[in-house]
Formats: C-alpha cells, structure tokens, sequence
C-alpha cells in the first residue's frame, strides 16, 4: 500500500505527445503529495524513460477511432474491458481520484456503469468539435455526468466546451528543474527558425514552409529546422513526404531540416532565433510555454490557448492563422532585428514563471484531488 494518496491518470498516448508531457508535469509536480500512477495504451510506444516520472505504469486496451474507424465494432467491448481494469487497480490501490485525460475517452462513464463510485476528474485539452465533430457534444455530456469535477487548459477550451459555469481552469505549468537550459543569447550564424509540432495537417508546417521560402533569399545564412513525429500514421507520413517534396522544388533544400522529435528540449531549441506555434487550434501549447521559459522569442497563430500565453510585442508576436505574408514579414524583422528577439524572449522567461506558476499549478492540482 502506497503512503501516499495514489492518484490513477488515463492517457490515450503512444508517443510523448502533447497531452503526455503535460502528465509527465503533473507527475513531477506532485511527487511529493502523490503517487502519480499512468494508465496507457497495451500497444503504447512510451519508453521507459518516458514513463520513469511515474509511480506505477498500467497498460489497458485502447482503440482511438480517430485512427481507425474499421475497429468501432470491437470499441465498446474494449472500452469495458479497460474500465473493469482501471476500476479493479484504483480499488487495489485505494486511489484517491480517476483521471481521464480527455473528453472523448469514455471510460467514465463505462466505470460508472461498472458501479465505480470513486471520484472521476475529467479534463477537456483538445477542441471538442475540431476532434469528434458532432459526436461532440454527446461525447461531452456523457463525460460531464460520469464525473465529480471537469477541468479546461484554457478560456478557449472552457468557451469551445461549454462549460462556462461547470469546470475549474486549470493552466498547465512547466516544472522548474525541467525548464529547458539554452546558453547566453548571443550572434548566431546561421539563425535558426524553429518549428516544434507533430507532422500532421493542421499544425502549420506547410505555413512556416512557404514564409520561409519568401525570406530565403533576404536573408541567405537563415536556417529552417522542423521537429515532430509522425505518431506512426500513414496519413501523417504522406503529409511529411509531401513537405520534403515541396522543400526539394523550391530549391533550397540544404537549408530546410526535418528532424525527429527530440525529447531534449534544448537540443532543438539551441541557437534559434524564432521558434513558432502555428496550429489551427491549440487548447493551450505546450510548445509555446517552453519556448518561452527558454528565452525564445515565439510567433504564434491566433488559434486560442497561444492568445492566453502571449502578450503580443512584450513576449511574442501573435498572426492570425493562415496568414503567410505577415509570418514572414515577423520572421524577417526578427532576423533583422536580434536584439528585438531577444528582448521578446527574456521578457517571457522572466515573466512566464510567474504567469503559469508551479505553485499555483501544485495547488489547484490538489484541490482538485481533494489532497
């Protein structure tokens, strides 16, 4: 039996995306309050590395139809299963609080069908219609009566939920000892432009792609580096080829770099002038903070959680989503002007610490687990 409240966390993760790292943080905030257990995918990716935050890893069924639809017919039969799992571990380890990581994972409202009478905390990180469409809605009610508490990353994801007068605002915070380290801002040459997002369709790689190709020539020493992974998705795979592709048409394919996601966030935040969040719709971005605390200057899309991090012309500059000739009339003043850049980036690490506190993170994370 764990001495400390032990609290169970369902992520429908195969890879560090996103959503996982923002576990990994709740997990490294509350070590010493709680045992953070993870309930992940059987067929997850996660390596141990990944996973050594944790107290204790569970490993249930779990079909993402979003992936493949052709697996509906076994979906509610699995969905009992995981739940019957989930249900026999949090009474085995008496834990204080289920976490559902998202609204779409129905395992709420299948615990409760199984009789679970625990407390269930959902929280809704990703646009309910931009995800599921007009299931939406159903989804949500369904995972609003399964549990004691919802909780929104965002004004915009609260907004986008409607859960205006139901949930708590919960801002994800970026452990101190994990903030990324980059060495003194200095000249560099070549200046590097930065982008950190899974290669997928609606995350802006194409954006950054074609705004660099407009400054190229500007400013010939400027480098374009993307970061990402595919997650293993055929879809997402011919989406990459289809930039690699465009890189090599454009002719100026030794200065354009896709690389592999790198869990070392300095790594690829080193030397960059720039890093950018151009999604369609981010509930809140991850990406954003961290570039931020690593004294980056950001260019953002106005795409919901990045309008709540940024303070355009203090920490960031924001876009509206889509607009190519302002990213790269942004991304050209900031090469010109380093100065400028480096100012944008301090101003965000001195004052993000204090904005998105760990303290208060700490704090609202055991209200919600009635700690």
């Amino acid at each position: 039996m764990s001495e400390l409240p032990v609290i169970l966390i369902l992520v429908n993760a195969k890879s560090p995306t996103g959503a996982f790292v923002a576990v990994r943080n709740i997990a490294t905030v509350m070590k010493r309050q709680a045992n953070i257990a993870i309930v992940v995918p059987e067929d997850s990716l996660l390596t141990k590395e990944d996973l050594a935050v944790f107290w204790k890893v569970i490993k249930v069924p779990l079909i993402d139809l979003s992936r493949d639809i052709t697996k509906a017919p076994f979906y509610f039969f699995q969905l009992i299963r995981a739940a019957f799992v989930i249900k026999k571990w949090a009474a085995e380890l008496s834990a204080k609080a289920v976490q559902i990581n998202d609204f779409y994972l129905m395992h709420g409202a299948a615990l409760r069908l199984l009789g679970y009478r625990g407390r269930i905390i959902t929280w809704v990180r990703i646009h309910p219609r931009n995800y599921a469409g007009l299931a939406a809605p159903i989804l949500m009610r369904f995972a609003t009566l399964a549990s004691d508490e919802m909780v929104v990353v965002s004004r915009f994801i609260r907004e986008a939920s409607g859960l205006e007068g139901n949930s708590t605002l919960i801002y994800d915070a970026y452990p101190r000892d994990a903030m990324p380290q980059l060495s003194s801002f200095s000249s560099i040459d070549p200046p590097r432009i930065v982008q950190i997002a899974n290669y997928m369709e609606g995350k802006g790689q194409r954006l950054a792609l074609c705004a660099f190709l407009k400054i190229a020539r500007t400013v010939p020493t400027a480098e374009m580096h993307f970061y990402g992974s595919t997650l293993g998705n055929a879809k997402n795979d011919s989406f990459l080829e289809s930039l690699k592709t465009m890189c090599i048409s454009s002719g100026f394919q030794d200065r354009i770099f896709f690389h592999a996601f790198s869990r070392d966030f300095s790594e690829m935040l080193s030397g960059a002038i720039v890093a950018l969040t151009l999604s369609e719709s981010e509930s809140f971005s991850m990406t954003t903070l961290e570039a931020g605390l690593a004294g980056v200057a950001v260019i953002a899309t106005r795409c919901g959680g990045p309008e709540e991090i940024i303070s355009p012309g203090e920490t960031g500059l924001l876009i509206h989503v889509g607009d190519v000739e302002s990213l790269a009339e942004k991304i050209l003043y900031l090469l010109e002007h380093p100065e400028y850049a480096k100012s944008l980036g301090q101003k965000a690490k001195c004052t993000y610490p204090k904005r998105f506190s760990v303290e208060r993170f700490r704090e609202k994370l055991a209200s919600s687990y009635r700690l």
